[in-house]
């Protein structure tokens, strides 16, 4: 503001998500104020800060090539890709921001076309993989990351430059989701999960709780309009479970002997 009785002034080319400080120094100088100060008045000063906004348009893509028809209850290795998704910074609006995204948690949630009633009692372990920057380096949950339907991975320290929880301004990145199963099935499972399928969904939304996806501080973000599923054209035809037996359990135990009668 440099002009008498001026009550706006606009700054340019500042970027996005970054905090600026802004201090107010008076022109002092004869005729326009009173001469006790020397041009500006530099004690005193009326200062404020703001934070500059990022942009909630980000795009989320289904991306289902590879998922498999069916998962062998035998197969206790990550042998497929379950479901893949892209995320991309800015959508379809680059121009929306210069900021970067930062993803410190990524929760896999079920679908509504999920069968499988609690995926504790059947995943032994999950993995995902960040396939453009970080293909070789895996990001595991097992334990308590894996609810009845959800499953948590912990991105929180993977957040620098390039690394799996980053995406540059306007970045494009794949992220590939592979299950193992449990040598041993528990609950009720052994019992009902023939046939039953998964169904993984990542959604963001309002309330942090319910996300999929929670943010570093002024990081740019996922529009809430989007998602991503495993079975994005509602087929339910990939993704489910085939138990193949390999033994017999008799609840009944055979007689020790057999009385014949000839007639």
């Amino acid at each position: 503001m440099n002009n008498p009785g001026q009550a706006l002034t606009t700054f340019h080319n500042l970027r996005s998500g970054k905090l600026y400080n802004f201090a107010f120094y008076p022109y002092s100088l004869s005729p326009n104020n009173s001469a006790d100060n020397a041009n500006y008045l530099l004690s005193g000063n009326v200062s404020t800060s703001a934070t500059t906004q990022t942009s909630v348009v980000g795009s989320l893509t289904s991306i289902n090539t590879g998922v498999p028809a069916t998962i062998s209850s035998l197969s206790n290795g990550f042998t497929s890709v379950n479901f893949s998704f892209e995320i991309k910074d800015d959508g379809l609006t680059p121009a929306s921001d210069d900021a970067k995204m930062f993803i410190s948690q990524i929760v896999i949630k079920a679908d509504v076309g999920n069968t499988v009633t609690d995926w504790s009692e059947v995943i032994e372990e999950a993995e995902l993989r960040d396939v453009t920057e970080n293909a070789g380096a895996a990001i595991f949950a097992t334990g308590s990351a894996i609810t009845a339907n959800t499953i948590t991975f912990d991105l929180s320290a993977l957040t620098g430059d390039n690394q799996q929880g980053e995406l540059d301004d306007n970045e494009l990145k794949r992220y590939e989701l592979k299950i193992r199963l449990k040598t041993n099935f528990g609950g009720n499972a052994p019992h009902n999960v023939d046939g039953q399928r998964f169904e993984f969904l990542v959604s963001p939304d309002a309330i942090p709780a319910n996300s999929s996806f929670t943010y570093l501080p002024n990081s740019s973000r996922i529009s809430l309009s989007q998602s991503a599923t495993s079975d994005h054209l509602a087929l339910d035809l990939n993704n489910r479970v085939n138990v193949i037996s390999t033994k017999f359990d008799y609840t009944t135990q055979p007689p020790a002997t057999i009385m014949v009668l000839r007639m």
